[in-house]
């Protein structure tokens, strides 16, 4: 697995969150922690993935164009029902939609984490788990 990514400098909670995913991935050989994630990282890593996992927390999407161009570099995205990603995939035909859980109104403003598990039976047969 890659993770890439870049926190909002002022935002110390997400700067916080990313430092403990660094730190965690030193002790997993098949997970390769990326930063710097800027153009030209973004570029080589949509030319090269598989799947594209785009998970924020709901109504924090920046923009999604980094999902929109690894779609276009034949990418098939999963992500949440936000921002460009409702508009452009159609669920288990050109990508997969991790599905809303049922969270208020309240819920989303305590700005917690929200646990999200899917499983999906895919055209051939196998299972994805997200």
């Amino acid at each position: 697995m890659i993770w890439a990514g870049k926190p909002y400098p002022m935002d110390y909670e997400a700067i916080a969150s990313f430092d403990k995913i660094v730190n965690l991935g030193k002790y997993y050989p098949n997970c390769a922690i990326l930063v710097g994630y800027e153009l030209r990282l973004s570029r080589l890593l949509k030319q090269g993935a598989d799947v594209w996992l785009n998970t924020p927390r709901l109504t924090h999407e920046a923009s999604g164009t980094s999902g929109m161009s690894a779609a276009m570099n034949g990418c098939i995205n999963v992500s949440i029902p936000d921002c460009w990603f409702p508009e452009f995939v159609v669920d288990r035909v050109n990508g997969f939609v991790v599905p809303n859980t049922q969270i208020n109104e309240h819920e989303f403003q305590r700005d917690k984490p929200m646990p999200i598990t899917c499983t999906t039976c895919c055209k051939n047969g196998h299972s994805a788990v997200l």
